[in-house]
């Protein structure tokens, strides 16, 4: 018979966290998605919410049970949340559109922000800004992927105890 692992109570209360978090981001997510009908925030939307529900019911089962095929469960739920998210993020950063950006920045507040700029500045911001857009969608995508990763680790860890 295989022995039950112990779960801590900081893997209970990290698991729960993702799981409700996910699920209310996914949710949010949708709702956003009525208003403005993009394909992208409604792919996302639904995928956080799957990934939530995901984790919400295995966490469950590995409370309950504590099987080791439910934290390694657990954990490619959390691999397959980044790779969701790390998708999303770099369909974001190429519909970069150069056209957008500058019809935002021709509007008020950031047409007054920038004119109260030394004009150097101002135009790198301006020419520069897709490139700094992208870097902060690659900044996010590490965030999330060294999230994921040590929340699996910690799944694959509570599994083996």
């Amino acid at each position: 018979m295989e022995e039950r692992p112990q779960v801590s109570g900081a893997v209970s209360t990290l698991s729960q966290l993702s799981a409700w978090s996910l699920v209310v981001f996914g949710g949010l997510s949708l709702l956003l998605v009525c208003f403005s009908w993009n394909w992208a925030g409604a792919l996302i939307g639904i995928a956080l919410l799957g990934h939530g529900i995901v984790e919400a019911r295995l966490r469950g089962r590995f409370l309950q049970n504590g099987q080791r095929e439910t934290g390694k469960g657990l954990a490619w739920n959390q691999m397959a949340l980044s790779a969701s998210v790390l998708l999303y993020l770099a369909w974001q950063a190429l519909a970069i559109d150069r056209a957008e950006l500058d019809a935002m920045f021709a509007r008020d507040p950031l047409r007054s922000l920038l004119q109260q700029m030394p004009p150097e500045v101002a135009d790198m911001l301006n020419r520069d800004f897709p490139k700094l857009l992208a870097g902060a969608y690659g900044i996010a995508g590490l965030l999330v992927l060294l999230g994921c990763l040590g929340m699996a680790l910690m799944y694959l860890k509570a599994a083996r105890r």
